[in-house]
This record gives structure tokens, sequence and C-alpha cells, in this order.
């Protein structure tokens, strides 16, 4: 009896306040960013960007800023996005950043234009990533419709037969 005296109000406060750590708190995070995104403001654009950076945010969620930053095209989120990139460099093989660093080559492959297609190809080209990142920077510089004599110029500058058999495959 005592608790139904309370004020509706706070009741429902607290009903839909999420706990941190809940699954409706993650739920609510997602929807934030979605919701930032949609503003198509700068304010809500750095709020994400923000988030897609911050090591102590959920992978999860990193990965779902990194995703609609993809989706708003704009030079400063293709080069936030880059830039990123380069920072989770060294990532180890299955970890977390190593997944948003995926995430951003999908991205970058969404957003068309901005010097991504070149900036792809130079990621596939380049022996300091790992396999699977060149790999997949392959894949994405087809999804971005990088032209496929730009695609066969990169044969020869692959040394390994994994990489040249992803490049077959996207061609």
């Amino acid at each position: 009896d005592r608790a139904i005296a309370h004020d509706t109000v706070f009741h429902q406060f607290m009903l839909y306040t999420p706990v941190p750590g809940t699954p409706l708190h993650a739920e609510m995070r997602e929807q934030a960013v979605f919701a930032l995104m949609q503003q198509r403001s700068a304010r809500g654009w750095a709020a994400v960007r923000a988030i897609a950076q911050d090591p102590s945010a959920p992978s999860g969620l990193r990965e779902k800023a990194v995703f609609w930053l993809g989706q708003q095209r704009s030079p400063e989120n293709a080069a936030f996005l880059r830039d990123l990139f380069d920072k989770l460099a060294g990532a180890s093989q299955g970890s977390d950043a190593e997944a948003i660093r995926q995430k951003i080559l999908f991205s970058l492959s969404q957003m068309r234009g901005e010097g991504n297609d070149k900036w792809l190809m130079d990621v596939a080209a380049d022996p300091k990533h790992s396999v699977e990142t060149r790999k997949q920077a392959i894949f994405s510089a087809g999804q971005a419709g990088v032209t496929t004599a730009d695609l066969v110029a990169l044969y020869p500058k692959l040394n390994d037969r994994e990489l040249k058999g992803q490049l077959i495959w996207v061609l």
C-alpha cells in the first residue's frame, strides 16, 4: 500500500529509466545513436563520433555509431572514420577494436565519394594490415563501386594467395 501511495508519475519514470548494464539500457543507447544521426546536425554527428571513438563504450554500440556515420555522407564523417581506423591499428584478430575496423571499412564503402574508394584500395594494397582487414577492404572497394580496371590493377600488388582469391571473387 505504501508503494502505491507514491506519485504515479514517479513510478512511470522509474519503470522507463534504464539501469546501466541492462538490455533496456543498451537498447536505449542504440536508439539514441539513431536519433542523433536523424537530426542531421553537426552537434548530433559530433555526439555519435564521440561514442564511436570511446573505448569504454560497448563494442556493439560503437559499431552502430560507425554504421550510422557511414550512412551520412560528409567529408567530416569520412575523415573521422578513416582517422579512427588508423587509431585502432594494431588491434589483434578477433578483438573488439578489429571488429570496429571491419565496420569502418564497410561504412566507408557505403559512403560513396569522399575519396573512400581510393582509400579502400590503399588499405587493400598495404601489407601492414592483416590479411583479414585487407580482404575486407577488397570486398568493400568492390561494394563502393571501384572500377574493374582499378581492381585488376591491384592484383599484381598482392603477394598473398588468399588476397588474390578474394580479389578474383570480388571481380
